[in-house]
């Protein structure tokens, strides 16, 4: 399955549906120019299933569509960025 992000921005959200019901999210906060990753959520009951990994490539991927520079706070986010060096460009 084909993955994509949905941007909320009236919520600071990103969005992900997996299907059969479920969605995956990322928050965020923007400042000075930088899109700072709050928090993500992956259904409790999908959690392990590589679905945190759905949602950031996802994420990210259209956070480069929109061309902004990110700054994880998110713990797991941080260390997602930090594995996957393909990403490390939007970092700001």
């Amino acid at each position: 399955m084909d993955y994509s992000a949905k941007h909320i921005p009236e919520n600071n959200r990103y969005d992900v549906d997996l299907g059969n019901g479920h969605t995956a999210f990322l928050t965020y906060s923007d400042r000075d120019g930088v899109r700072y990753i709050m928090h993500t959520e992956v259904p409790a009951e999908l959690r392990g299933g590589g679905y945190g990994k759905v949602l950031m490539e996802a994420t990210l991927a259209k956070m480069a569509e929109e061309n902004v520079k990110v700054s994880p706070i998110c713990s797991y986010a941080r260390i997602y960025i930090q594995r996957n060096e393909k990403w490390h460009h939007l970092l700001s």
